[in-house]
């Protein structure tokens, strides 16, 4: 659906240009640069928003 449509996801306040799209239970974080999809996260649903503009990007997270 992504590849089709990289617009589809609706566009987060920050950081600016990050979309969020959601495929139950699963939710992607993604932005579209010079054309270029780029996934940033993939999580369960259920877990904690994680905040793109400083996560370290380790895969863990804090409890």
């Amino acid at each position: 659906m992504l590849r089709r449509f990289p617009l589809a996801g609706k566009a987060l306040d920050v950081p600016p240009g990050v979309r969020r799209f959601s495929v139950p239970p699963y939710v992607i974080d993604y932005e579209v640069v010079d054309g270029i999809l780029g996934v940033l996260v993939v999580r369960h649903a259920r877990q904690h928003d994680p905040d793109i503009a400083t996560d370290p990007g380790d895969g863990f997270e804090d409890i």
